[in-house]
Protein backbone atom coordinates (compact mmCIF):
# COMPACT_ATOMS: atom_id res chain seq x y z
CA UNK A 1 0.00 0.00 0.00
CA UNK A 2 2.67 2.55 1.42
CA UNK A 3 4.78 1.43 -2.59
CA UNK A 4 2.00 2.25 -4.45
CA UNK A 5 0.77 6.03 -2.83
CA UNK A 6 4.37 6.80 -3.13
CA UNK A 7 4.01 5.78 -7.36
CA UNK A 8 0.49 7.60 -7.41
CA UNK A 9 2.12 10.57 -6.06
CA UNK A 10 4.96 10.37 -8.27
CA UNK A 11 2.21 9.80 -11.41
CA UNK A 12 0.29 13.11 -10.74
CA UNK A 13 3.38 15.25 -10.05
CA UNK A 14 4.46 13.83 -13.39
CA UNK A 15 1.18 15.14 -14.80
CA UNK A 16 1.93 18.81 -13.08
CA UNK A 17 5.69 18.62 -14.57
CA UNK A 18 3.88 18.21 -17.76
CA UNK A 19 1.13 20.22 -17.89
CA UNK A 20 0.46 21.93 -21.94
CA UNK A 21 0.28 24.79 -20.28
CA UNK A 22 1.45 26.46 -16.21
CA UNK A 23 0.65 30.49 -15.87
CA UNK A 24 4.20 32.39 -16.39
CA UNK A 25 4.15 33.36 -13.24
CA UNK A 26 3.87 29.90 -11.62
CA UNK A 27 6.80 27.89 -13.42
CA UNK A 28 8.34 27.14 -10.19
CA UNK A 29 5.16 24.30 -9.87
CA UNK A 30 6.79 22.22 -12.13
CA UNK A 31 10.36 22.47 -10.45
CA UNK A 32 8.27 21.08 -7.58
CA UNK A 33 6.83 18.80 -9.13
CA UNK A 34 9.85 17.32 -10.59
CA UNK A 35 11.58 17.39 -6.84
CA UNK A 36 9.30 14.68 -6.05
CA UNK A 37 10.09 11.90 -8.23
CA UNK A 38 13.95 13.24 -8.09
CA UNK A 39 14.41 13.34 -4.28
CA UNK A 40 11.37 12.44 -2.46
CA UNK A 41 10.79 8.91 -4.12
CA UNK A 42 14.19 7.47 -3.16
CA UNK A 43 14.31 8.66 0.06
CA UNK A 44 10.18 7.79 0.94
CA UNK A 45 11.22 3.61 -1.02
CA UNK A 46 14.33 3.38 1.11
CA UNK A 47 12.53 4.27 4.38
CA UNK A 48 9.74 1.62 3.34
CA UNK A 49 12.42 -0.63 2.46
CA UNK A 50 14.16 -0.21 6.03
CA UNK A 51 11.03 -0.27 8.21
CA UNK A 52 9.76 -3.38 6.22
CA UNK A 53 13.35 -5.01 7.13
CA UNK A 54 13.18 -4.15 10.25
CA UNK A 55 9.30 -5.44 10.47
CA UNK A 56 10.12 -8.93 9.01
CA UNK A 57 13.16 -9.63 11.59
CA UNK A 58 11.24 -8.53 14.44
CA UNK A 59 8.51 -10.91 13.33
CA UNK A 60 11.13 -13.64 12.61
CA UNK A 61 12.74 -12.99 16.19
CA UNK A 62 9.30 -12.86 18.02
CA UNK A 63 9.18 -16.85 16.75
CA UNK A 64 12.91 -17.64 16.40
CA UNK A 65 13.48 -17.27 20.54
CA UNK A 66 10.51 -19.34 21.36
CA UNK A 67 12.99 -22.31 21.58
CA UNK A 68 14.89 -20.26 23.46
CA UNK A 69 11.94 -19.27 25.84
CA UNK A 70 11.62 -22.82 26.05
CA UNK A 71 15.36 -23.26 27.66
CA UNK A 72 14.89 -20.90 29.69
CA UNK A 73 11.42 -22.25 31.78
CA UNK A 74 13.70 -25.29 31.43
CA UNK A 75 16.28 -23.75 33.61
CA UNK A 76 18.88 -22.63 31.21
CA UNK A 77 20.24 -19.43 32.86
CA UNK A 78 22.32 -18.33 29.55
CA UNK A 79 18.88 -17.93 27.58
CA UNK A 80 18.13 -14.87 29.28
CA UNK A 81 21.04 -13.52 28.33
CA UNK A 82 21.11 -14.37 24.58
CA UNK A 83 17.38 -13.40 24.49
CA UNK A 84 17.96 -9.89 25.79
CA UNK A 85 21.04 -9.46 22.94
CA UNK A 86 19.18 -10.74 20.53
CA UNK A 87 16.41 -8.10 21.30
CA UNK A 88 18.62 -5.46 22.05
CA UNK A 89 20.58 -6.02 18.57
CA UNK A 90 17.34 -5.73 16.78
CA UNK A 91 16.13 -2.47 19.33
CA UNK A 92 18.86 -0.38 18.01
CA UNK A 93 17.77 -1.13 14.06
CA UNK A 94 14.48 -0.50 15.16
CA UNK A 95 15.30 3.00 17.02
CA UNK A 96 17.33 3.96 13.55
CA UNK A 97 15.24 3.06 11.50
CA UNK A 98 12.18 4.66 13.34
CA UNK A 99 14.54 8.43 13.15
CA UNK A 100 14.78 7.44 9.52
CA UNK A 101 11.30 7.29 9.39
CA UNK A 102 10.54 10.80 11.19
CA UNK A 103 13.46 12.49 9.56
CA UNK A 104 11.25 11.38 5.82
CA UNK A 105 8.13 12.15 7.75
CA UNK A 106 9.16 15.82 8.42
CA UNK A 107 10.40 16.63 4.91
CA UNK A 108 7.37 14.93 3.25
CA UNK A 109 5.03 17.38 5.05
CA UNK A 110 7.91 20.19 4.73
CA UNK A 111 7.13 19.51 0.53
CA UNK A 112 3.41 18.83 1.27
CA UNK A 113 3.27 22.48 2.87
CA UNK A 114 5.07 23.88 -0.31
CA UNK A 115 3.05 21.77 -2.29
CA UNK A 116 -0.44 23.19 -0.89
CA UNK A 117 1.10 26.54 -1.43
CA UNK A 118 1.58 26.51 -4.98
CA UNK A 119 -1.98 25.16 -5.07
CA UNK A 120 -3.33 28.48 -3.47
CA UNK A 121 -1.27 30.25 -6.05
CA UNK A 122 -2.87 29.05 -8.99
CA UNK A 123 -6.53 29.42 -6.86
CA UNK A 124 -5.16 33.00 -6.47
CA UNK A 125 -4.29 33.55 -10.70
CA UNK A 126 -7.86 31.31 -11.54
CA UNK A 127 -9.51 34.24 -9.60
CA UNK A 128 -7.63 36.91 -10.83
CA UNK A 129 -8.38 35.68 -14.07
CA UNK A 130 -12.24 35.25 -13.55
CA UNK A 131 -12.36 39.00 -11.73
CA UNK A 132 -10.41 40.18 -15.39
CA UNK A 133 -13.15 38.09 -17.54
CA UNK A 134 -16.02 39.44 -15.75
CA UNK A 135 -14.52 43.27 -16.14
CA UNK A 136 -14.35 42.30 -20.01
CA UNK A 137 -17.45 41.26 -20.44
CA UNK A 138 -19.29 44.11 -18.16
CA UNK A 139 -16.91 46.52 -20.85
CA UNK A 140 -18.04 44.47 -24.05
CA UNK A 141 -21.89 45.10 -22.99
CA UNK A 142 -21.49 48.66 -22.08
CA UNK A 143 -20.01 48.95 -25.37
CA UNK A 144 -22.62 46.90 -26.91
CA UNK A 145 -25.18 48.90 -25.43
CA UNK A 146 -24.05 52.45 -26.66
CA UNK A 147 -23.48 50.75 -30.11
CA UNK A 148 -27.24 50.13 -29.70
CA UNK A 149 -28.39 53.51 -28.58
CA UNK A 150 -25.91 55.42 -31.18
CA UNK A 151 -27.41 52.70 -34.24
CA UNK A 152 -31.31 53.90 -32.88
CA UNK A 153 -30.31 57.37 -32.68
CA UNK A 154 -28.48 57.41 -36.42
CA UNK A 155 -31.73 55.65 -38.20
CA UNK A 156 -33.78 58.10 -36.51
CA UNK A 157 -32.01 61.26 -37.79
CA UNK A 158 -32.00 59.47 -40.92
CA UNK A 159 -35.86 59.02 -41.01
CA UNK A 160 -35.80 63.18 -40.61
CA UNK A 161 -37.89 64.35 -43.51
CA UNK A 162 -34.99 67.53 -44.18
CA UNK A 163 -31.47 67.09 -43.27
CA UNK A 164 -30.69 69.98 -41.72
CA UNK A 165 -26.83 71.06 -41.10
CA UNK A 166 -26.92 70.24 -37.40
CA UNK A 167 -28.69 66.65 -38.36
CA UNK A 168 -26.06 66.39 -40.89
CA UNK A 169 -23.11 66.94 -38.56
CA UNK A 170 -24.86 64.69 -35.73
CA UNK A 171 -25.36 61.72 -38.21
CA UNK A 172 -21.68 62.20 -39.11
CA UNK A 173 -20.24 62.50 -36.12
CA UNK A 174 -22.75 59.07 -34.99
CA UNK A 175 -21.14 57.20 -37.57
CA UNK A 176 -17.35 57.79 -37.13
CA UNK A 177 -18.44 57.37 -33.33
CA UNK A 178 -20.35 53.69 -34.41
CA UNK A 179 -17.03 53.04 -36.06
CA UNK A 180 -14.82 53.58 -33.09
CA UNK A 181 -17.28 51.50 -30.66
CA UNK A 182 -16.89 48.42 -33.71
CA UNK A 183 -13.23 48.68 -33.28
CA UNK A 184 -13.50 48.28 -29.37
CA UNK A 185 -16.23 45.74 -29.43
CA UNK A 186 -13.36 43.51 -31.72
CA UNK A 187 -11.10 43.90 -29.56
CA UNK A 188 -12.54 43.34 -26.91
CA UNK A 189 -13.91 40.34 -28.13
CA UNK A 190 -10.32 39.30 -28.99
CA UNK A 191 -9.65 39.44 -25.40
CA UNK A 192 -12.57 37.80 -24.02
CA UNK A 193 -11.74 35.02 -26.37
CA UNK A 194 -7.57 35.34 -25.49
CA UNK A 195 -8.89 35.26 -21.54
CA UNK A 196 -11.18 32.45 -22.58
CA UNK A 197 -8.05 30.34 -23.63
CA UNK A 198 -6.18 31.45 -21.19
CA UNK A 199 -8.80 30.39 -18.20
CA UNK A 200 -9.26 27.16 -19.76
CA UNK A 201 -5.46 25.98 -19.40
CA UNK A 202 -4.70 27.60 -16.24
CA UNK A 203 -8.39 26.17 -14.41
CA UNK A 204 -6.85 23.06 -16.44
CA UNK A 205 -3.56 23.13 -14.32
CA UNK A 206 -5.38 23.82 -10.97
CA UNK A 207 -6.80 20.38 -11.50
CA UNK A 208 -3.99 18.88 -11.84
CA UNK A 209 -2.32 20.88 -8.47
CA UNK A 210 -5.24 19.60 -6.93
CA UNK A 211 -5.07 15.78 -8.05
CA UNK A 212 -1.34 15.84 -6.99
CA UNK A 213 -1.98 17.99 -3.45
CA UNK A 214 -4.71 15.68 -2.63
CA UNK A 215 -2.75 12.09 -3.72
CA UNK A 216 0.26 13.84 -1.52
CA UNK A 217 -1.92 14.41 1.59
CA UNK A 218 -2.79 10.39 1.02
CA UNK A 219 0.89 9.21 1.62
CA UNK A 220 1.21 11.83 4.13
CA UNK A 221 -1.26 10.03 6.03
CA UNK A 222 0.09 7.13 5.52
CA UNK A 223 3.24 8.08 6.11
CA UNK A 224 2.34 9.27 9.80
CA UNK A 225 0.72 5.30 10.11
CA UNK A 226 4.11 3.92 9.19
CA UNK A 227 5.27 6.05 11.45
CA UNK A 228 3.22 5.55 14.44
CA UNK A 229 3.22 1.53 13.93
CA UNK A 230 7.55 1.80 13.92
CA UNK A 231 7.16 4.00 17.15
CA UNK A 232 4.90 1.08 18.76
CA UNK A 233 7.55 -1.22 17.80
CA UNK A 234 10.20 0.25 18.95
CA UNK A 235 8.05 0.98 22.75
CA UNK A 236 7.64 -2.70 22.55
CA UNK A 237 11.26 -3.94 21.94
CA UNK A 238 12.40 -0.99 24.70
CA UNK A 239 9.87 -2.28 27.32
CA UNK A 240 10.55 -5.96 26.75
CA UNK A 241 14.60 -5.44 26.97
CA UNK A 242 14.22 -2.97 29.71
CA UNK A 243 12.77 -5.39 31.51
CA UNK A 244 14.92 -8.18 30.55
CA UNK A 245 18.20 -5.98 31.43
CA UNK A 246 17.01 -4.68 34.17
CA UNK A 247 16.04 -7.74 35.52
CA UNK A 248 12.84 -6.48 36.84
CA UNK A 249 10.60 -8.37 39.16
CA UNK A 250 8.04 -10.87 37.52
CA UNK A 251 9.86 -11.02 34.52
CA UNK A 252 9.63 -14.56 34.01
CA UNK A 253 9.92 -16.67 30.76
CA UNK A 254 6.19 -16.37 30.41
CA UNK A 255 6.10 -13.02 30.88
CA UNK A 256 8.63 -12.44 27.87
CA UNK A 257 6.84 -15.13 25.94
CA UNK A 258 3.90 -12.58 25.96
CA UNK A 259 5.50 -10.21 24.98
CA UNK A 260 6.86 -11.71 21.91
CA UNK A 261 3.49 -12.47 21.08
CA UNK A 262 2.65 -8.87 20.86
CA UNK A 263 5.53 -7.82 19.35
CA UNK A 264 4.67 -10.68 16.57
CA UNK A 265 1.25 -9.24 16.11
CA UNK A 266 2.70 -5.16 15.61
CA UNK A 267 5.19 -6.61 13.27
CA UNK A 268 2.50 -8.49 11.56
CA UNK A 269 0.24 -5.63 11.54
CA UNK A 270 3.46 -2.79 10.38
CA UNK A 271 4.60 -5.59 7.56
CA UNK A 272 0.60 -5.91 5.73
CA UNK A 273 0.19 -1.85 5.97
CA UNK A 274 3.62 -1.94 4.23
CA UNK A 275 2.48 -4.35 1.66
CA UNK A 276 -0.94 -4.54 1.20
Amino acid sequence: MFSQLIQNVAAAARAVQEAAYVPPQLQGLREHAAEFSRSLVPALTAVGARIGDVGRDANTQATQLQPLVAAWKAGDAGAHDRIAASLNALLKRVQTASQDDQSAYDTLSRYRDQCLADQRQVAQVVAELQSRMVGLRSQLDNRMQDLESQQRRLSFLRAMPFMLPWIVAEIASLISSSKTLEQQLSELHNQVAHLNGQFAQTAQAQGLTQSFASQLQLLESSMQQVTNGTSILQGQLTQIVGALQSGQQGTSPIVVEAYLQTLKGQADSLLQYLDA
